[in-house]
């Protein structure tokens, strides 16, 4: 799909529209499949989560924007989930030195 867009007001000529943007093109795809578990390397005071370079067909041929990794401390019993979004897709690690308890 491409779409352009004109702004409209009630002055401006005879039809009250301005010039039309330039195109922006969207590719629509399936979302992504589901990743393969990621590393994890453990010292007493940090935990570090080894990503992977997405492929064309992992993605569904879309865009890698980014990640989302979900941790869960499990010292309780509520399976509560914690989000810490990435979204440099050059980062191929995330190290947590935070809320670790050993």
């Amino acid at each position: 799909f491409f779409f352009r867009v004109a702004a409209v007001n009630g002055v401006g000529g005879p039809s009250g529209e301005g010039a039309l943007s330039p195109p922006v093109g969207i590719f629509c795809a399936p979302p992504p499949q589901t990743p393969p578990a990621p590393t994890v390397l453990t010292t007493a005071a940090t935990l570090t989560i080894q990503l992977y370079q997405p492929t064309a067909v992992q993605l569904q041929n879309a865009v890698h924007t980014g990640w989302r990794i979900l941790i869960d401390d499990a010292h309780d019993a509520d399976n509560t989930y914690e989000e810490t979004p990435i979204y440099d897709t050059t980062v191929l690690q995330h190290t947590f030195t935070s809320g670790i308890i050993t």
